[in-house]
């Protein structure tokens, strides 16, 4: 008998890894985000609300089956399932019970949207179960996945001058490796703020699975960062984020870290590594080529906008 419950400890992340493992290793229609997203997510996030609030655990006789993610500041469900039960009529159930659930929460805080993405453009069958449950598909592509094979060698590329490369390891170098990510990506929040954000995901339980590394400057300046994640069940790494400071474009910083954290990632014996952009940024997408990723897979997203009711 399926049942849902809150997530309680680090045994539910670990489960929660394995289920988009599973996911990635299946051949099948559906995408599944990397591990290393969801650490992402998790622990690098201004939401202060317990995980056991956002979490909910599907079990099956015990057994994880999947899970639900409310991520109700973005409006947006996650819901991901183990291969074998994408197909299993209790699927649907699943997803209307999980969508019921955000469209109150929404409705609590305010809001007037529900949305789901992650969505790969060829998955019809998911397309077709959000179409019956009053959901509609968002204009355009909302991401691209990008890959690249680990196989054989990687092509040369330039060290800057100067340059070295680090792997973050305590919070003594927080302020210099969160100023250039804070810059590329335009954070709105105060700047202590945005620090308390990093050092939440530093002194998480995921942090030590993610290789925090950064291209530093002869000066100390940290030019160009990055995290990779490892699914050591399907050997690939995944990047997530990226960032080069702005005033420091078009020198080679950001190449120049990709293809060392690559060669790291293919010395530990990956086999791929993969990146997601936004679909519409075509200088990241053109970035990420120029490192020798391809665009793999077209994730869309829909959305349901709410009526007016009890909250």
């Amino acid at each position: 008998m399926i049942a849902q419950r809150p997530y309680r400890d680090l045994a539910d992340l670990q489960a929660m890894h394995a289920v988009l493992s599973a996911g990635a290793a299946a051949d099948t229609r559906a995408f599944y985000v990397h591990p290393g997203d969801l650490s992402w997510w998790l622990f690098y996030t201004t939401d202060e609300a317990p995980l056991c609030d956002r979490i909910w655990i599907w079990e099956d006789a015990g057994e994880v089956i999947g899970w639900t993610l409310f991520s109700v500041d973005e409006g947006f469900v996650d819901l991901f399932v183990k291969p074998a039960w994408l197909e299993h009529e209790a699927y649907a159930e699943m997803h209307a019970r999980s969508v019921d659930d955000m469209e109150r929460r929404v409705r609590s805080a305010g809001g007037k949207r529900v949305a789901v993405m992650w969505i790969e453009d060829a998955d019809e069958a998911r397309q077709a179960l959000l179409l019956t449950q009053g959901f509609t598909r968002a204009a355009g592509d909302r991401f691209v996945c990008l890959e690249q094979s680990l196989v054989g060698p990687l092509g040369p590329e330039p060290w800057p001058d100067g340059c070295t490369l680090r792997e973050v390891v305590s919070e003594v170098e927080l302020e210099a490796r969160a100023r250039p990510q804070a810059a590329a990506f335009k954070t709105r929040l105060p700047w202590e703020q945005y620090l308390k954000r990093y050092r939440g995901l530093m002194r998480s339980p995921v942090y030590a699975d993610a290789h925090d590394t950064g291209l530093v400057l002869a000066d100390g300046t940290f030019a160009a960062v990055t995290i990779w994640w490892v699914d050591p069940i399907n050997q690939f790494g995944h990047f997530e984020p990226v960032a080069t400071h702005p005033d420091l474009h078009r020198r080679g910083y950001g190449r120049a870290l990709l293809h060392a954290c690559l060669q790291r990632m293919q010395q530990q014996g990956l086999r791929r590594a993969t990146v997601c952009a936004a679909a519409d940024n075509g200088g990241n997408i053109a970035f990420y080529k120029s490192c020798g990723f391809d665009i793999e897979a077209h994730l869309v997203s829909y959305e349901k906008q709410l009526e007016a009711g009890p909250a």
